[in-house]
């Protein structure tokens, strides 16, 4: 942990420590007893605020077990410092998903490979976009199924419904109904019209960009 860190912990404990002072002075203003004069006594306990490490996103290995054990674990919430909506979308698989300059989209087993970097964007209620950072084209589902990069970002093709899937993230087309993105165990993008809800192939992990 940096000195920067260090020091917003101390000045969160103080903040802390300087509220609980005031609630016992208030609780002591509203139990005076005027006819005695005595104040009766408050026992503060302050509790120390839980001081977590920061530190850079778990590694491959470690989503890989958290995976295969079938437990969710956002990494934002693991101690990476970076909450924004940049990531990269780790498959059950082993493989990242990516979306390539030619449009074509395929699993990576590199580590923020720069085409493995996405972007999510809210579109309503549980309908999010898929945008390639390093590419800009966002990811897009066609009538056949298959997966590609799509420049305009108003097709229909474009937007996914995110669910919960045994503590996992999986996306099924909007315009598709029952479609969903996968990653089969060679790394090869899954036609969509061999997905179904609770496969492998279609459960993702957010691991959020480092810093």
């Amino acid at each position: 942990m940096d000195q920067f860190s260090v020091l917003q912990h101390i000045g969160a404990l103080r903040q802390l420590i300087s509220c609980a002072v005031w609630l016992q002075l208030s609780a002591m203003h509203c139990c005076f007893n005027k006819n005695t004069g005595e104040v009766p006594k408050v026992k503060t306990v302050v509790k120390r605020p839980q001081v977590f490490q920061l530190c850079k996103g778990p590694s491959t290995s470690s989503l890989r077990t958290w995976a295969n054990a079938g437990v969710y674990l956002d990494p934002a919430r693991a101690g990476n410092p970076v909450f924004g909506s940049r990531m990269q979308l780790y498959c059950r698989t082993g493989y990242h998903l990516s979306i390539l300059d030619s449009g074509k989209v395929l699993g990576s087993e590199q580590d923020f490979n720069k085409f493995a970097v996405v972007e999510l964007s809210s579109v309503d209620i549980g309908e999010v976009r898929i945008r390639g950072v390093e590419t800009n084209l966002y990811l897009a589902m066609n009538n056949n199924g298959r997966l590609y990069g799509e420049g305009n970002v108003n097709h229909e093709g474009t937007i996914f419904i995110e669910d919960m899937d045994d503590g996992y993230s999986s996306y099924r087309s909007k315009e598709h109904e029952g479609w969903y993105i996968g990653i089969n165990k060679a790394g090869k993008i899954k036609l969509a019209t061999k997905t179904k809800k609770g496969q492998s192939a279609t459960k993702f992990l957010p691991r959020r960009e480092g810093i």
